[in-house]
C-alpha cells in the first residue's frame, strides 16, 4: 500500500520483480494489466495507472480494505452461510471477468 502523489488516495502497487531477458514475463504482466483495466465490477479492483520505474513495470490498483482473502480466511473453515455468501460474490466476479 502506498499513497498516490497526485490524487492522495491509498493504492496498492503490483511490481514485476526479476523479469527475464526474453521479456515474456513483462509481456504477461502488461497483458494482465490491460485485461484487468477493462473490467468494471464492484468486486474487482480497478487499475489506476500502468507504468515503469527504473526498468521495472508496475501498476497501481484500487486499495481493498481488509487485506488478502487468504489472510482473512487463514486456512480455517468458515460458517456455512458466510462461505456461501463469499462463494456467490466470487462467482459473480469471475463470471463477469470471463
Amino acid at each position: 500500500m502506498t499513497r498516490d502523489t497526485r490524487s492522495d488516495m491509498l493504492v496498492a502497487l503490483k511490481v514485476l520483480q526479476g523479469a527475464g531477458p526474453d521479456g515474456q514475463q513483462t509481456l504477461r504482466f502488461q497483458e494482465e494489466a490491460r485485461a484487468v483495466a477493462r473490467l468494471h465490477h464492484p468486486n474487482i479492483v480497478q487499475i489506476y495507472e500502468v507504468g515503469e520505474l527504473e526498468g521495472r513495470p508496475y501498476f497501481s490498483l484500487e486499495f481493498a480494505e481488509g487485506g488478502s482473502l487468504d489472510r482473512k480466511l487463514a486456512g480455517q473453515p468458515q460458517p456455512p452461510s458466510a462461505a456461501a455468501e463469499l462463494v456467490e460474490t466470487l462467482a459473480h466476479a469471475v463470471s463477469f471477468a470471463h
